[in-house]
């Protein structure tokens, strides 16, 4: 494990950028201007509370939000989009849940919600922690279409012990073999 102090500062200034980002995408959802850069970078001893301050916001836009509302953003191709959160729910198959408040969705429901947070966010780096937790072969399948069509021009660092969530990845870290005997 790496502590705070040995954190490289690219992986700072990226980790910093996905959070600035997400805050930046659900200000726009609320129709709020931000004074907040996409590049700032963030003490590390705080990223932690600013993660749990949009997710507790992600739960509020699941909650309140008109999701015929259209949401402007851009493809990791560079491709310009508009979608409605219906829409975006469609494509993560959870359409019918629209008018289910996140805290009563299944497990699986919840994980699908998190990996389009993740994929639909304009960050040139996606972390992905054991992905298809809590996800049933359909799940599954929609985690790869998305691997397949919202990842090209992203670096995607995958932790799992599940081969099916890194058969796309092109190198293999193999923590095992940096261990101390």
């Amino acid at each position: 494990m790496i502590s705070a102090s040995e954190t490289p500062q690219r992986a700072i200034e990226i980790f910093s950028h996905t959070i600035a980002a997400q805050r930046i995408w659900l200000d726009r959802i609320n129709g709020e201007k931000t004074d907040l850069k996409v590049w700032e970078v963030f003490e590390t001893e705080i990223m932690l509370e600013l993660l749990e301050i949009n997710y507790a916001e992600i739960l509020k836009v699941i909650d309140s939000q008109d999701f015929e509302q259209l949401i402007a953003y851009q493809n990791s191709s560079g491709l310009h989009f508009t979608s409605t959160i219906t829409q975006i729910l469609d494509y993560i198959n959870l359409k019918q849940q629209a008018n289910t408040t996140l805290q009563n969705c299944s497990s699986g429901m919840k994980q699908r919600v998190k990996l389009a947070q993740a994929f639909f966010s304009d960050v040139p780096l996606l972390f992905l922690d054991e992905p298809c937790t809590n996800l049933d072969e359909n799940g599954i399948a929609l985690y790869n279409k998305m691997i397949a069509e919202l990842t090209q021009n992203k670096t995607i660092i995958v932790s799992s012990n599940d081969a099916r969530e890194y058969t796309f990845c092109s190198q293999l870290l193999e923590i095992a073999n940096y261990k101390n005997a």
